[in-house]
């Protein structure tokens, strides 16, 4: 809407992050990641964003080019320091770290816009945009062969209809056909792993078995309305991003189960779970969620 480059980019690099990381070779998308991890220098005990911090002493190792018409001949480390808040005693504040695990270190923050940090140093802005690409991909290099955070590969079918919607609204906006393509793929691993054809019900959940295949639970959850709703929300947005009518189909049908499922007849609004489901002791309405579902429909 505002065509600022700066959301495009930061959308674009979530995206490149949930399909990097995130992502099971079925189209699902994992849950989380771990913020705990074991740290580079050792040990048993994971600590708090030990897979994504850095010591300014590690940033001018891996940094220090002189770049060529810069302010005070400043290395490339400079400029990334100043660009990312990267300070000599940390940029964490003690009471945003009560057991003292990132005392020293420094989590990356864009605190300037490229062209402060261009005016900062006297160079271009292009020259700025290029230098932090470089520093990144250094950095990330390195990243690669600290201990991986641990990985949760439960598939949420609410959040994963979330990702197809990202999925799908990114690409179209952006004309990128590899994401539109990706949103395709989430859109029939839902149908294929969290749709149960037989009893007409979205199951609620999945996740990555020891062998890299797709597993559920026994006996599996059926969906909640969340997962109705942000499937079906998802559903919308690709028939808009690719026009096949497939995604339509299923959104309508999907509507009708939801509708036949948790629609309060007397009280109108949706349940959140099937009121005709014993083993649910509270028959409630979410009202954040149904507002969300109204604004959208």
């Amino acid at each position: 809407v505002s065509g600022e480059q700066l959301y495009a980019d930061v959308a674009k690099d979530i995206l490149l992050y949930v399909s990097r990381d995130l992502s099971d070779k079925s189209g699902g998308f994992y849950s989380a990641e771990d913020a705990d991890s074991v740290p580079v220098s050792g040990g048993l005990e994971k600590q708090e964003g030990a897979f994504c911090v850095w010591t300014a002493s590690e940033v001018r190792e891996l940094l220090p080019d002189v770049v060529e018409g810069a302010v005070g001949a400043a290395m490339l480390a400079d400029i990334f320091m100043h660009h990312y808040g990267v300070k000599e005693q940390g940029n964490v504040a003690p009471e945003q770290d009560p057991h003292g695990e990132l005392q020293g270190k420094n989590v990356l923050i864009v605190r300037y816009s490229v062209e402060l940090t261009a005016a900062h140093f006297g160079i271009t802005v292009e020259k700025v945009n290029e230098l932090m690409t470089s520093a990144r991909a250094r950095m990330a290099e390195v990243r690669k062969i600290r201990p991986q955070p641990h990985l949760d590969t439960k598939m949420l079918a609410s959040w994963n209809g979330l990702m197809m919607s990202a999925f799908a609204r990114v690409g179209a906006v952006l004309g990128n056909e590899a994401m539109v393509e990706r949103a395709v793929q989430a859109g029939y691993f839902l149908k294929e792993h969290l749709w149960d054809p037989d009893q007409q019900n979205i199951i609620r959940s999945c996740y990555r078995g020891d062998q890299m295949e797709v597993q559920q639970i026994s006996p599996p959850i059926c969906g909640f309305l969340d997962d109705y709703a942000f499937i079906i929300s998802g559903l919308l947005d690709l028939y808009e991003a690719t026009f096949e009518t497939e995604w339509l189909q299923w959104a309508e049908e999907l509507q009708i189960r939801q509708d036949v499922l948790f629609w309060d007849d007397q009280g109108g609004g949706y349940f959140c779970s099937d009121p005709n489901d014993g083993t649910v002791l509270l028959r409630l309405k979410e009202g954040a969620l149904h507002s969300w579902f109204i604004s959208h429909h």
